[in-house]
């Protein structure tokens, strides 16, 4: 079963989404944006759904620490509906939104179209290495027993460092032609 993490303050919309959602997916809930993120860190997560006007950190705060740790989708629950808003959301990094208020069916609908989206890529594209394994959901390296948290960029800096030297790496045309 799933786990979606919803972080929003307003008890009553709390209270409903987790209402209508737990018969299909396991619940975590946070009612601020610090105490999402300490969630986030503390459970293994497949999708969230963030409110924008948090205490503690905003949404749009939580949007961009988010993704500096992981790929899983992220959709926004907000009452702010400009366009400049929306276009400032999906280029923070979050993969759909809904203005408030919103029809619950369709707010479900996006949730099946994320989770199915995002599932096979997450599972195909853990990366090994001798006894480095790289796992892309979470930016994180590990040898077996330790787990490094690392930052987007660096963990795709050690990504192409340890891929396999005979994949096509672009701008790399003289190993694609002639090979090393």
């Amino acid at each position: 079963m799933e786990t979606i993490l919803i972080i929003e303050d307003n008890s009553e919309m709390q209270q409903l989404l987790i209402k209508v959602l737990s018969s299909h997916y396991h619940i975590v809930s946070a009612y601020s944006g610090t105490e999402g993120l300490l969630l986030f860190k503390q459970t293994s997560v497949d999708l969230v759904l963030l409110d924008r006007m948090l205490p503690g950190k905003s949404g749009d705060e939580v949007l961009v620490e988010l993704r500096q740790h992981t790929k899983i989708p992220i959709i926004i629950l907000t009452a702010l509906d400009t366009h400049a808003d929306v276009a400032k959301l999906l280029l923070a990094g979050a993969n759909d939104y809904m203005i408030k208020p919103f029809e619950i069916e369709e707010l479900q609908a996006r949730i099946s179209v994320q989770l199915r989206d995002h599932a096979p890529q997450q599972k195909n594209t853990v990366v090994k290495y001798k006894k480095i394994t790289l796992l892309p959901d979470t930016f994180s390296v590990t040898n077996g027993m330790k787990t490094e948290q690392l930052k987007k960029k660096e963990f795709e800096i050690l990504n192409v460092l340890i891929t396999p030297p005979n994949k096509f790496l672009p701008g790399n045309s003289y190993i694609a032609r002639y090979g090393r």
